[in-house]
């Protein structure tokens, strides 16, 4: 039996999703297919805009065999945390191949730039410091020495990596694609861990990741996004929430917190600014709140990660703890389809990780760090469902009683 692993938000499933999930079987000659997949809150760093039980029925009904909860510390956090968690977790079933969606299918690009980012070579490391204290973002200052490096590297093995641009692929594009550079810390990820699971990229059809046109049969989630919240009827429909509706918890944690640095992705100076100007932000939607605090060191992106973390109470020192601890002591099943009962018994077999199915087996089956983890999983889940309950008089659902989507 062969496993691919698929790593994905499904925020919201789409057509292209659909073409990723038969291509994944497809190229990787797979039986069975088993997606990571992010549970109620995302890396963007606002909640998913249909719930993980929804998301996980679309993905069981265009043909996942298998989804399992990627859990929340790695689910919000950056492109390493989100990899790491998410290829820890495919690992530890015992998949045999990773297929994942990128601009620039080119694999040995992949690997050989894995490489040079996971040995950090001391040019790269110089320069890297030198763009950082002059005030670049950290995305655009590794693009930077990461171009510089390659520039003037005299490793012979480098030049297949630069002569791969020179042939047509933009060096820029490659490291500002946002699937791309997950791609690459996929790669790293996998040399981290030292897996022997196969890889295949696969090209991204259709509108780019930032598109917000809808049109052709291959729109991006992001114009579902916006198409979606726009519609009034349809967000009240699929009880649909925005980072707007996590206010109320964001101004109780600005205004009584006195002092931020623990939690995961905040920095003294963005605690200190927190501090600072925490009056400033209340009254503010969450998207003033982002502009007031950005600076030209923090992206917007990584500003959203640490807020929702602020709600949700995510630590750096627990989650560090987390990866010491082994990153992760169980997967946890969402979903998955009945003719795949076979797929749960080869992994039972062949994975390190337990399956949990049941809340009710966790003090069983999970270490203590285990218990830890589901505990911040939970407290995450019912957030999200109790705000949802509130808003439109929906029936709360505790983790402690819901079961796998089965098909």
């Amino acid at each position: 039996m062969r496993i691919v692993g698929i790593i994905a938000e499904y925020n919201p499933f789409h057509s292209g999703h659909k073409y990723h999930l038969e291509q994944a079987k497809l190229v990787s000659g797979a039986d069975f297919s088993v997606v990571v997949m992010s549970p109620d809150f995302v890396q963007r760093g606002e909640p998913a805009i249909f719930s993980k039980e929804r998301r996980t029925k679309m993905a069981l009904e265009a043909g996942a065999d298998l989804v399992l909860e990627l859990p929340v510390c790695y689910a919000t956090g950056s492109a390493e945390y989100f990899t790491e968690g998410a290829v820890a977790l495919l690992a530890g079933i015992g998949a045999d191949a990773l297929c994942f969606g990128c601009e620039t299918p080119d694999l040995t690009l992949f690997r050989k730039a894995s490489e040079i980012l996971c040995e950090e070579p001391q040019e790269y490391q110089e320069t890297l410091r030198t763009l950082l204290a002059k005030g670049h973002s950290f995305p655009k200052a590794r693009a930077e020495a990461f171009s510089a490096y390659l520039d003037s590297a005299e490793d012979v093995s480098t030049h297949i990596l630069t002569e791969g641009f020179n042939a047509g692929a933009s060096l820029s594009g490659f490291l500002s694609s946002p699937n791309n550079i997950l791609g690459i810390e996929y790669c790293r990820a996998l040399q981290k861990l030292h897996s022997p699971m196969e890889v295949f990229p696969i090209q991204r059809i259709g509108h780019g990741y930032h598109d917000t046109e809808i049109s052709g049969e291959f729109s991006s989630a992001t114009a579902l996004r916006h198409r979606i919240k726009s519609d009034p009827l349809e967000a009240a429909s699929s009880q649909i929430l925005v980072t707007d509706d996590l206010l109320p918890y964001l101004n109780e944690k600005l205004l009584t917190g006195s002092g931020f640095e623990d939690i995961l992705d905040i920095s003294p100076d963005l605690s200190d600014r927190l501090i600072r100007l925490r009056y400033s932000c209340i009254g503010r939607s969450w998207d003033e709140i982002v502009a007031l605090l950005r600076t030209k060191q923090m992206t917007e992106a990584r500003i959203r990660r640490c807020l929702l973390h602020l709600v949700l109470g995510i630590t750096g020192s627990q989650t560090e703890q987390f990866r010491q601890e082994g990153i992760l002591s169980f997967a946890r099943i969402l979903g998955f389809r009945r003719e795949s009962s076979v797929l749960l018994k080869e992994i039972k077999k062949r994975g390190t990780l337990p399956l949990l199915t049941k809340p009710a087996h966790a003090s069983r089956l999970l270490n203590e760090s285990g218990q830890k983890m589901l505990a911040q999983n939970f407290w995450a889940s019912h957030l999200y469902r109790s705000i949802c309950s509130l808003k439109y008089a929906a029936e709360f659902r505790s983790e402690y009683k819901n079961g796998p989507v089965i098909l």
